[in-house]
């Protein structure tokens, strides 16, 4: 994973574990866990990105539709997480990039949704 991958609001996945980046840098990814921030040096491996599954396509509100077809607002992906809107056809593998994609054509965050109590 790049840090030019990275935009703030991201999900990332370090050594700590699931955290969010809230600034980037020319040397580090400033990011926060548990209300904690941690600075990582980009040249560093402590991060990765995450597995785009089922689990995080419903966390971030997708609706099951069919057995291998999610759907949230225009956006319809099957079960190999493709993205499919009018012209566009995006192959999604991690958190991130679904996040990244999902901003550039809604200018919308699309971020997780809060755990019920």
């Amino acid at each position: 994973m790049k840090a030019n991958e990275l935009r703030i609001g991201n999900l990332i996945q370090t050594d700590e574990g699931i955290e969010t980046v809230i600034g980037i840098t020319d040397e580090f990814i400033d990011c926060v866990l548990n209300g904690a921030s941690g600075d990582y040096h980009i040249d560093d491996l402590y991060f990765n990105p995450i597995p785009l599954t089922e689990e995080w396509l419903l966390k971030f509100g997708f609706v099951k539709r069919y057995e291998d077809c999610f759907e949230y607002g225009e956006f319809i992906l099957n079960d190999e997480f493709i993205i499919m809107d009018i012209d566009i056809t995006v192959k999604c593998k991690h958190v991130h990039q679904l996040q990244n994609l999902y901003y550039a054509l809604t200018e919308e965050e699309l971020n997780e949704l809060p755990v019920e109590k």
